[in-house]
């Protein structure tokens, strides 16, 4: 991620850290030939977020 630049008068910068657990797959099949088919995407549970403890950088 980029950030724009910081203010000036700013003594710290504040990042938390999430981390997005996507649920679903998908999967090929091939036929005896060799050809390749997407299957639809498989929902096997629900998606789930996590959110890490902040992570400050002092700013001098």
């Amino acid at each position: 991620m980029t950030f724009g630049k910081l203010d000036e008068k700013a003594t710290k910068l504040i990042v938390t850290p999430k981390i997005y657990f996507s649920t679903n797959r998908g999967e090929v099949s091939f036929d005896e030939k060799g050809n390749e088919t997407k299957l639809e995407p498989i929902q096997t549970m629900e998606d789930r977020e996590v959110i890490l403890e902040d992570i400050v950088v002092e700013l001098h």
